[in-house]
């Protein structure tokens, strides 16, 4: 009952309904988000267990660690780029083509990836596969659909797909260990391709059109009218001001971020606490995504936006003191701000733009939203490695 009260709430295109009716949307609003979290958490997970194989890959293929990494890279950019244009599909093919297609790629991406025969094949492959996989399946992709289902609470939902990321990092990272050792990487992402390949024939099965109809049972995605033309909305200064705000937060995030493990051990913890508090850190960044997803739907996207920054800026300061003592209450606080606070905007910066921008042409708009992740991919982290270096050799 307090599910369908807060779901329907305020929500008058929806008009009067029955309690049979009010529960029958519920189970399939519900239906909606499980499916998204499936989808993000599937997709996010076995890409992010790519650390799991960086050790295999090198042992087989004889190469070093910079040249299996560039595997993260090549995904993170194709993920940015490719947005746009998954945006576009989206507007036009609707989300069953994307998801289903999503989904098919990145079982070929894991099958062909097993049959590689040299580094550079696996960069183009799973580069491609994970990238693009994870444009079509994670936040940005999903955002049309659920602001249909969750109108009045779209950014806790679109918190709760953008947690599925850790979720997916916690399920799948294991699972490639313990597969690995059965049956090496290879046999590893055969299994992955298997398993994906079912999820993409039960995703295709769905019953999309009456997901895609959402609580007022709309046109579908690809066939609502716009109410402002993509030009009027390339020319509006609030996207790209949305858009810069988003692309600088997430280099300076990513400047810091991948350098944690090593700047911990670096000024004075033990590789065992820098380990469990970057764990700890991802989970709290898991709940993050969902509270503050949540304040933006109660307090506004504006106010949670700012708190987020508020954490972030707290969290660097106490990352900063470290390198004048490595305290252990430092630890708490890292993972209670920057930890905690680190995905939060893209939660709010998809539920923002689906407040904005209605219509037919929103997922190009969350398309071009993403591309900022590809310039963060190719700066942020370069950024962030090149102060590394540099820091090391000051140590040394």
């Amino acid at each position: 009952l307090e599910f369908r009260r807060v779901l329907f709430r305020s929500n008058a295109r929806v008009g009067p309904m029955s309690d049979g009716q009010s529960a029958a949307r519920a189970r399939l609003a519900l239906m909606v988000l499980a499916v998204s979290v499936v989808f993000a958490l599937v997709a996010r997970g076995i890409a992010e267990s790519l650390t799991v194989f960086l050790l295999p890959l090198e042992d087989d293929f004889q190469v070093s660690r910079a040249a299996v990494t560039a595997i993260f890279s090549a995904s993170i950019i194709a993920s940015g780029l490719g947005g746009p244009w998954i945006g576009l599909m989206l507007d036009r093919l609707g989300p069953r083509t994307i998801y289903v297609g999503g989904l098919g790629l990145l079982a070929a991406a894991c099958f062909l990836a097993s049959e590689a025969s040299a580094v550079w094949q696996l960069v183009v492959v799973l580069g491609l596969g994970f990238g693009l996989s994870s444009a079509s399946l994670g936040i940005a992709g999903q955002t049309p659909m659920i602001r249909r289902w969750f109108p009045e609470r779209t950014g806790t939902a679109i918190g709760v797909i953008g947690s599925a990321t850790g979720l997916g990092i916690l399920v799948f990272a294991p699972l490639a260990e313990f597969l690995i050792q059965l049956y090496g990487w290879r046999g590893t992402y055969q299994v992955f391709a298997v398993l994906v390949g079912v999820l993409t024939v039960i995703a295709f099965a769905l019953p999309w059109r009456r997901l895609e109809a959402g609580l007022s049972g709309e046109e579908p995605i690809h066939r609502e009218s716009d109410p402002a033309s993509l030009a009027e909305v390339i020319c509006d200064p609030i996207l790209w001001g949305i858009f810069a705000a988003y692309l600088l937060t997430a280099v300076g995030s990513l400047m810091v971020q991948p350098q944690l493990a090593a700047y911990f051990v670096d000024v004075g913890y033990t590789p065992l606490a820098a380990a469990t508090w970057i764990g700890v850190g991802g989970i709290a960044g898991c709940a993050g995504m969902i509270a503050f997803g949540w304040l933006g739907d109660r307090l506004g996207v504006p106010t949670a936006v700012a708190l987020s920054y508020v954490l972030t800026i707290s969290g660097i300061l106490a990352l900063a003191a470290m390198t004048w003592t490595s305290a252990a209450w430092l630890m708490p606080i890292y993972a209670l701000t920057f930890a905690a606070s680190l995905g939060s905007r893209g939660p709010l910066v998809m539920s923002m733009a689906s407040r904005r921008w209605r219509g037919g042409v929103l997922g190009r708009v969350t398309g071009i939203l993403l591309a900022a992740i590809g310039v963060e991919g190719g700066v942020g982290a370069s950024l962030g490695g090149l102060r590394s270096a540099e820091h090391t050799s000051e140590l040394r």
